[in-house]
């Protein structure tokens, strides 16, 4: 973003806005309230970022992620391409598009740590297609990022003029259209992503491999993603049911819908732990 864009207006309720929000985040603050969505946002990413780490780490040090469904990866990373995809057509806020952005490596990182330590254990030629199909999964997404970050007409727009509005967002109804339905489809896959974890882990009958840790920092970062869109709505001089429904619901569904399965597997992992303690117990007597 140019150092010279402004927000218009410059002053509200005798406040300026913010030069540093608006310059790198593409927003328009003023009020100490107005920061309050920004805020919650940002938390939310510096909790994305270690989110998967716990994780990484567990399959690091094990060598192997048997513990991990491959459909709930597949699921999430299909999640954040379009959440990422989305959010540039449909000019979301900046912070949901870095996450988003972000948590597309960590995705892919996950699948080459599966596709890695699952190849000691299988016969090359399934080896070849499992990493041939990551392959075009991460092919595919990148090529969805590109193309829609080169088709960006503020990207665009940035070039043609010296002085632009912060928060400038297109009135192309195609654009806007195409970006909620993207937005809507992100939304339902994260919403329900966590279902084959939870089948897989239910079926293993162990958590062993998974770490909770995970799930939690989903919960806290998910938490804080939510409450971000619902306090701009709350926050809002000109909400609109219609246009909130069409484009901030979604992320609110694949936010802070997804918490009640995070919680799901954070009580089997209290179950499991619970009935390993017992039997440790048992055969001590």
């Amino acid at each position: 973003m140019s150092t010279h864009c402004q927000c218009d207006p410059l002053v509200k309720d005798g406040y300026a806005f913010n030069q540093f929000v608006g310059t790198y985040l593409a927003e328009c603050v003023y009020t100490p309230v107005d920061h309050i969505p920004l805020i919650c946002g940002l938390i939310s990413t510096v909790i994305w970022i270690f989110a998967l780490s716990p994780q990484i780490i567990t399959n690091f040090k094990n060598k192997r992620t048997e513990a991990l469904s491959p459909a709930f990866l597949l699921i999430w990373l299909c999640g954040d391409v379009f959440t990422f995809v989305g959010g540039i057509i449909a000019q979301q806020r900046a912070t949901m598009i870095i996450c988003a952005g972000y948590f597309c490596l960590n995705d892919l990182l996950l699948l080459a740590q599966m596709a890695y330590y699952s190849a000691k254990n299988r016969p090359l030629r399934k080896t070849a297609i499992s990493l041939g199909s990551l392959s075009l999964i991460a092919t595919g997404a990148l090529s969805l990022t590109a193309h829609s970050v080169g088709s960006s007409p503020a990207g665009r727009a940035l070039l043609e003029n010296q002085i632009d509005i912060c928060d400038a967002k297109s009135d192309n109804m195609n654009r806007f259209v195409i970006g909620c339905v993207i937005s809507w489809i992100a939304g339902m896959l994260y919403f329900f992503s966590r279902i084959p974890q939870i089948m897989h882990t239910y079926k293993q009958k162990t958590f062993d491999g998974l770490n909770v840790k995970m799930f939690m920092l989903c919960i806290a970062a998910n938490t804080f993603f939510g409450i971000q869109f619902i306090a701009e709505a709350i926050l809002s001089t000109d909400f609109k049911a219609g246009e909130f429904c069409a484009k901030t619901l979604p992320s609110i569904i694949g936010s802070l819908g997804t918490l009640i399965f995070d919680a799901m597997l954070i009580g089997i992992y209290c179950t499991f732990r619970a009935n390993d303690r017992r039997a440790k117990d048992i055969e001590s007597r």
